[in-house]
This record gives C-alpha cells, sequence and structure tokens, in this order.
C-alpha cells in the first residue's frame, strides 16, 4: 500500500517505449532496462517488439536521450518511442470475489493540471510516500521521520498534493497472476 502520484504534475515526461531485442538477449535486456531509475510495468510480449515499459524522467532530463542510451545498454535492434497522446482510464478494477461481469466501468476521471517543481523537502516525501506503508499502528510516523518533519506535517502535504493533483490516491498494488488473472491488455 502505497501513493500513487500523477508525474506529469510534477514536471516529469513520461512514455511508453517498445523495444524490439534479439530472443537470446532478452532476459540480460529487460534487466537493463528494470535498472534505470523511472522505469515502471516492463514487460516480455510475444511480438516483434518483445519489451515493452513505461519510464519517467525528471524535469531537466531528456525523454529521447534518455531511452537512446536505455536502447544502447540494452541491445535493442529498434525502439519506438509511443508518448500518450491522450489520457483515457489509468486504474484498473479486478474483481476477486467472481460477482462482477467485468464490464462496470467508473466515470471518467479529471486529471488536473498544475506542473510545478516540488521542493527537495517535498520530493524526499515522495520518495518516502512511494514505499509500501509499514503495518504498524502510526504508519505515517516512519515516513515523518525519514523526512525529518512531524507526522501532521505529512498528512497537510499529502492533502495538499491530492489538491493539486500530484498526488492521485493511495493503493494496494495488486499482483494480477498471483491473483489468478491470467490475462492482461493494454491499448496503445
Amino acid at each position: 500500500i502505497s501513493a500513487i502520484f500523477d508525474t506529469r504534475n510534477m514536471g516529469y515526461t513520461s512514455s511508453l517505449v517498445a523495444m524490439k531485442i534479439p530472443a537470446g538477449q532478452l532476459s540480460a535486456g529487460a534487466r537493463v532496462v528494470n535498472a534505470f531509475p523511472g522505469v515502471s510495468h516492463n514487460y516480455k510480449r510475444e511480438a516483434d517488439y518483445n519489451l515493452w515499459f513505461t519510464i519517467a524522467v525528471p524535469p531537466g532530463r531528456d525523454l529521447n536521450e534518455t531511452v537512446k542510451t536505455v536502447a544502447v545498454e540494452a541491445a535493442a535492434d529498434s525502439t519506438l518511442i509511443l508518448p500518450t497522446l491522450k489520457l483515457y482510464k489509468i486504474g484498473v478494477r479486478l474483481d476477486v470475489t467472481g460477482q462482477s461481469s467485468g464490464l462496470e466501468q467508473d466515470a471518467p476521471q479529471e486529471f488536473k493540471r498544475v506542473r510545478r517543481t516540488l521542493s527537495a523537502r517535498e520530493m524526499a516525501l515522495v520518495r518516502a510516500l512511494q514505499k509500501d506503508l509499514e503495518l504498524v499502528p502510526h504508519p505515517f510516523e516512519p515516513v515523518a521521520r525519514e523526512v525529518e518533519i512531524r507526522e501532521e506535517e505529512v498528512f497537510d502535504i499529502i492533502k495538499r498534493f491530492t489538491d493539486e493533483g500530484i498526488m492521485r490516491r493511495y493503493a494496494a498494488v495488486l499482483h494480477h497472476r498471483k491473483a489468478g488473472f491470467a490475462f492482461n491488455g493494454m491499448g496503445v
């Protein structure tokens, strides 16, 4: 259970990336990709472009240059940068009860656009909030200690982040395969 942030509102640039890596080098290439900060959702695909991931780069870094560096180090034969042109829905609801037809959808979300540079203290808090909450009576006390602020300040900043659209929500990440979901889909 951790905080989910909108990197765009923090000034980051992100994209979906597809790479074509020779089959014999795919595992090594995936390890290289996974080692880069800002990489998430890295999946092997059964296609010519056999490694797909998302990457976010902080303000002041160039997305294209970063992806080029990743591609060289991962030994990719070809790379496609697939930026989001229109954002539709981020969340996925997986019914673990067996009671849903799977066709229900939430109303489309409105995405706030604030875009501002965070202070060093705010970035430290973002990093701390992205870690799993500890299972203790006051789970935000360790977060406050890590950032060297009071717990009340943590709550104040979380509220401000949420109001500004910098933080979306707190969520539990479900590893869908471990929960019995064999497939997922992505529209590009």
